[in-house]
């Protein structure tokens, strides 16, 4: 396994446990999926973990520092006069899972930094909210055996 599978393995895991048996504000952690593009309301709540690029400005082969982007999204259901306040919920959920444990995912990344969040605009009519958090996290690969 790759470090950037490990790493995803690992996000998932602390995305899993979002729960509000665990004492989160949501059950966003019902469902996970890595990549997922179509939702329907049978996958909700859920948590979908989009893998940005990575970069990289080292020239290094075998102690190449990389820095990966993850957008981690909640949907949920909310009150459609108010979806902001379920939004900030999620925001909050998401923030708690990543940067409440061991940062340095069992000394897999040298960082892991907050990067920012979103909560997208509601399709008129429904009752669903989506919100998410961006993460950058920095790791070093051999390139040739990552």
């Amino acid at each position: 396994m790759s470090k950037a599978s490990a790493i995803a393995v690992e996000i998932t895991s602390r995305m899993q446990g979002i729960s509000i048996a665990n004492g989160y504000a949501t059950d966003i952690g019902a469902r996970v999926y890595r990549g997922k593009l179509r939702l329907d309301e049978t996958n909700l709540p859920c948590v979908v973990i989009v893998e940005g690029d990575d970069d990289s400005g080292s020239q290094q082969i075998r102690n190449c520092r990389t820095e990966a982007i993850y957008m981690l999204e909640g949907h949920a259901v909310c009150d459609p006069d108010n979806p902001n306040d379920v939004g900030h919920l999620i925001v909050a959920d998401l923030k708690k899972a990543i940067f409440s444990g061991d940062i340095t995912f069992n000394k897999t990344v040298l960082e892991c930094r907050y990067a920012g969040r979103s909560i997208e605009p509601r399709e008129a009519g429904l009752s669903l909210v989506a919100a998410s958090i961006e993460i950058a996290v920095s790791f070093v690969e051999n390139l040739a055996a990552p």
